[in-house]
């Protein structure tokens, strides 16, 4: 399974004026880098977050946007793409991604699409209706909190503490 780099071939379709440094052009949504490690797996991508200590589980269709998010993809150049990822070309199913994208803190930037109403997750199968195998491959992101180091060399195995000792049975009065 590939990965997508989403570099456009027509700079001139961004429509940098003449002067200007093409480089500085954010046309589309721009994925953090930073203090990040990412280890992409065959089905999804892991992202450990070093500044939050956080570690993000992309699914494929996630990883798959994630990748796409240059500066100069358009969400729907990204939604065109789609298909290569097993998805109908939905603008909505990228908006998803980019929200929950932004919400793991995975964007650079916030794009400003996001601030259109979205369909609910639940609207957006709905209208996927006949592609009932596409609802599984919808973008997904879990995450959870890791441990900081010194969390890690405290010795704290957060196992099972220790069994509070019964309390003695009152002695038996006789009548």
């Amino acid at each position: 399974m590939r990965l997508p780099f989403c570099e456009l071939s027509m700079s001139l379709w961004i429509g940098v004026k003449e002067g200007q440094n093409m480089e500085n052009q954010t046309v589309g949504p721009l994925a953090r880098k930073t203090d990040l490690t990412i280890e992409q797996l065959p089905s999804e991508t892991v992202v450990y977050d070093h500044k939050r200590h956080r570690v993000h589980c992309l699914n494929h269709s996630t990883s798959f946007i994630w990748a796409c998010c240059d500066g100069r993809t358009t969400i729907e150049d990204m939604a065109a793409r789609l298909p290569e990822s097993g998805l109908p070309p939905d603008p909505d199913i990228v908006r998803h991604a980019l929200k929950a994208l932004e919400r793991a803190r995975l964007l650079a930037s916030r794009p400003a699409a996001l601030d259109a109403t979205l369909p609910s997750r639940r609207m957006l199968v709905r209208r996927l209706g006949a592609a009932a195998g596409s609802v599984a491959l919808l973008p997904v992101i879990t995450s959870i909190i890791a441990p900081t180091p010194a969390m890690a060399q405290s010795g704290d195995s957060h196992a099972d503490p220790p069994k509070p000792k019964p309390k003695p049975k009152p002695p038996k009065r006789p009548h």
